[in-house]
């Protein structure tokens, strides 16, 4: 799927104009055990001053937490309606729309990402 992005990032769905943020996450070196890192960012448009890339700090590292972390970042940021969040770990966005679509759903106790998902529900 081929998009013309502009500046700042929109996309018509369905006749309605989003703004478009994209994310990312990563983690590198996994193999050395704690010299593995992760990281992740998100950005919203040329010079926007919400652009932001930070590594993932404390023990539990990983893709999941990085995808996720973006993924909080932009809804703690971001205001208002038609917002197109771009990211690209299906797990996440899985998890991420079950959440939005029962409010019932709670992260378990143990859950490694409790604080973050706590974070997206607010």
């Amino acid at each position: 799927d081929q998009h013309e992005w502009t500046d700042p990032l929109t996309e018509t769905i369905e006749g309605i104009d989003y703004k478009v943020v994209v994310t990312d996450g990563g983690h590198h070196n996994e193999e050395f055990g704690p010299l593995a890192t992760s990281g992740w960012a998100a950005y919203f448009g040329k010079e926007d001053a919400r652009n932001l890339a930070e590594p993932i700090c404390g023990a539990f590292m990983g893709i999941f937490r990085a995808e996720l972390r973006a993924l909080v970042y932009v809804v703690e940021t971001c205001v208002g309606p038609n917002l197109a969040i771009r990211l690209d770990n299906k797990s996440v966005v899985g998890k991420a729309n079950r959440i939005k679509n029962d409010d019932t759903w709670s992260p378990a106790i143990d859950e490694k990402e409790r604080d973050l998902w706590l974070r997206f529900m607010m």
